[in-house]
């Protein structure tokens, strides 16, 4: 029968962490160790290291697919990334060039213009509107005060339906009602 010393020494063998002195100790143990004593004890140790193995191949598996999933996230994450920075850097002049279009194309300040801007006092009520000018207008009981949206940037034309105060500021002058 082998030595427990001698399986123990194989083993170490086999797995690449025996050292020197371990070596020729084992050297010596196979040297005197009968042929049919030893095979049996190299078969037992083969099926050892097949189980061994097999188990590792498994981890091994396990490991490459957390790797794969992990490096398919890290691939979409950097999609998404790129994607929206291409997108950034397309869109921004695009908005850029469109805001300052609509800011200053004069067909935008006729639309702006267009816009009327109503303001009624109802019966036993009293209102007061500030105009963009300064003009202050207070509104009696079922009156109304009608105005465009650019009050004051071209003109200064108000609609008053009713009874009203108006006062402006002693500098702006040509009030159109």
């Amino acid at each position: 029968m082998i030595d427990k010393r001698v399986y123990d020494l194989l083993s170490r063998y086999l797995s690449g962490v025996i050292i020197e002195k371990e070596l020729n100790e084992l050297k010596q143990e196979v040297k005197l160790t009968g042929d049919p004593e030893l095979g049996v004890y190299l078969s037992g140790l083969w099926e050892e290291y097949e189980k061994r193995d097999t188990a590792h191949e498994e981890v091994l598996e396990e490991i490459l697919q957390h790797i794969t999933q992990q490096s398919r996230r890290l691939c979409r994450r950097l999609f998404i990334r790129r994607l929206g920075k291409t997108a950034a850097i397309l869109l921004l002049p695009l908005l850029s060039v469109l805001t300052v279009y609509f800011f200053q194309s004069p067909s935008m300040d006729g639309l702006a213009g267009e816009l009327v801007w109503r303001v009624e006092a109802e019966k036993g009520q009293q209102a007061t509107v500030l105009l963009a000018d300064g003009t202050k207008v207070r509104l009696n009981a079922e009156s109304s005060l009608s105005y465009r949206q650019n009050y004051g940037i071209k003109d200064r034309e108000v609609e008053l339906m009713g009874e009203g105060f108006l006062r402006w500021p002693k500098k702006k002058k040509n009030l159109l009602l």
